[in-house]
């Protein structure tokens, strides 16, 4: 007979829930909750199956015990065969006194004379199975089976917690990008107006410039396109950085660049709806370990609040925006000279779905999104202030710390006065690319040869030698990464001599293959400057100055 299990259960019980309460992966509180069942029992060993509907089969994910081999760890049971499979289809727990006595036993062990089966059902489902097994005839009794059925609702509480976390994380990641989405989509509004006012000067000038423009303004109408085109090129970046669907990664940033792009989103919207914008930065510098896209979605949403606060028909509207260092923290101010936010609605602000906005206008998640954005950084945001002369919201985050991850800062080698002297390889599907670097290289005295893609490059590196390769990311039929690959194997020195263009925001997969490659890569739109430090390294340079 089984020795008395109470003086162990108490403390395997207390550590199991303490497991649980530590939030331990499923897989861990499975473990022990195997272990402490076949020490307490004096089992001969045990096991944990899966049950896989879609396969109707159970496969051993967890054992405890001597004897496991592989070969008996792969071993899977069809649902209903044996003990284990009979208790999967059932949900009914069984105890086996004697297996020489039940002809549904399945011999795994040879040895095995008793058996306790439990079921693990999480939702109204058996997810699992405990197996223990005993060497000898009546090996186990009531009181065993009644705790492996404690044991095993311990098992399903945890798995449960789990599931609802990982729908809660689901759920909160989804929430984050449509409130992203809603500030993406009111930001474009704006934008989208503004931007055609750079096109317009671009396409003006261009339009002069054709036609014969005096050439005493030429200069003048080539500057104008580059700064608007320039201009439109920021306004794009901005929009796309804030966009992309963020994973979380964090990067040490300083607060007042987070705010610029944030209000630099805002401000045509505001301008055209006769809402002024005031800025304020502090001067000593204030860095933080943040997600950036998270942050601004923060100070987007403070914005848009205290703009619908404002209300449309006001003509005096003041929105004021500030950023600086306070001590240990990384302090942002959002106000208004709105009415304020009632005394009795205050206190409700940062509920989820509270909003007091009219049907179809707001869901009433984006405080409570932002304060769970500032939490997860170690920081906080409250109402700092609400009178009848306005409104004023705080955002503190901690000082990023001498020791986090600082970013690495490429400094751009003088190269503007030197003349180059090589041969590059310049590959991009788009046709005016193409021709306007390889006007340039000419220029500066580089031979250059064109491909519209890797496949023809790839052929192109065959047949003839370069100094570098520029390639663009994006290509059909063979792209810029598996070009490199491929020049890599035509001669390994363009392993080194390689340059990547972008016009796009890079996956993560690219992002680590220029990562692991060490290649530099320039962005799209680019200057001609950057094209310079970016060959410059591969390239012979000349002591004539360019004129």
């Amino acid at each position: 007979m089984e020795t008395n299990p109470y003086p162990t259960l108490l403390p395997a019980l207390r550590g199991l829930l303490e497991g649980i309460r530590q939030k331990k992966r499923v897989d861990d509180v499975v473990q022990a909750v195997l272990e402490q069942a076949c020490l307490i029992a004096n089992a001969s060993h045990g096991s944990f199956a899966l049950v896989d509907y879609e396969k109707k089969c159970l496969t051993i994910a967890n054992v405890f015990g001597a004897d496991w081999t592989e070969e008996k760890k792969l071993c899977q049971l069809s649902i209903g065969q044996g003990l284990t499979g009979r208790v999967a289809a059932t949900g009914v727990p069984l105890l086996c006194a004697d297996t020489r006595e039940d002809p549904a036993f399945y011999p795994l062990f040879d040895y095995v004379r008793s058996e306790i089966v439990v079921p693990v059902v999480v939702k109204d489902r058996v997810w699992g199975v405990i197996n223990i097994d005993g060497p000898n005839p009546d090996a186990f009794n009531q009181n065993t089976l009644q705790l492996l059925i404690v044991f095993a609702e311990l098992t399903a509480f945890a798995i449960t917690l789990r599931q609802e976390m990982d729908e809660q994380d689901r759920l909160q990641q989804k929430l984050l990008q449509s409130d992203k989405l809603a500030s993406l989509g009111e930001a474009i509004a704006g934008i989208a107006h503004e931007i055609n006012n750079p096109l317009s000067s671009i396409l003006g000038y261009a339009c002069l410039l054709e036609l014969g423009l005096d050439p005493a303004k030429t200069a003048d109408g080539i500057e104008v396109i580059k700064s608007e085109a320039q201009r439109a090129a920021a306004l794009i970046k901005g929009l796309l950085e804030f966009s992309r669907k963020e994973t979380g990664t964090r990067e040490r940033v300083e607060i007042n660049q987070i705010v610029r792009k944030a209000a630099g989103l805002k401000k045509f919207h505001l301008k055209a709806n006769q809402v002024k914008l005031e800025m304020k930065y502090g001067d000593d510098p204030a860095p933080v370990m943040a997600c950036s896209q998270q942050i601004q979605q923060i100070i987007l949403n403070l914005i848009t609040n205290a703009e619908q606060a404002l209300g449309a028909d006001r003509l005096d509207g003041v929105i004021r925006v500030s950023a600086q260092r306070e001590g240990d923290r990384a302090v942002v101010e959002v106000g208004d000279n709105g009415p304020g936010i009632p005394s009795e609605t205050q206190k409700l602000i940062f509920d989820p779905f509270f909003t007091t906005k009219g049907p179809g206008q707001g869901t009433g998640l984006g405080l409570s999104i932002a304060h769970s954005i500032a939490e997860a950084h170690g920081g906080s945001i409250r109402l700092s202030e609400s009178t009848p002369n306005g409104t004023l919201f705080r955002l503190e985050l901690p000082i990023a710390r001498a020791t986090d991850e600082a970013p690495v800062v490429i400094r751009k080698p003088s190269t503007k006065r030197l003349r180059f002297a090589g041969r590059v390889l310049l590959v991009d599907d788009e046709p005016s690319i193409l021709e306007t670097l390889a006007t340039y290289l000419k220029i500066r005295q580089v031979e250059t040869e064109r491909a519209p893609d890797g496949q023809v490059a790839a052929e192109i590196l065959r047949a003839r030698s370069f100094d570098a390769v520029i390639s663009d990311v994006r290509m059909p039929r063979v792209d810029g990464m598996q070009l490199y690959e491929a020049a890599g194997q035509i001669d390994p020195r363009y392993q080194s001599h390689f340059v990547f263009m972008s016009g796009y925001l890079m996956s993560e997969k690219v992002k680590a293959f220029i990562a692991k490659t060490g290649v530099a890569c320039v962005a799209k739109p680019f200057s001609f400057e950057d094209i310079d430090a970016a060959l410059a390294p591969f390239l012979t340079r000349k002591a004539v100055l360019a004129p």
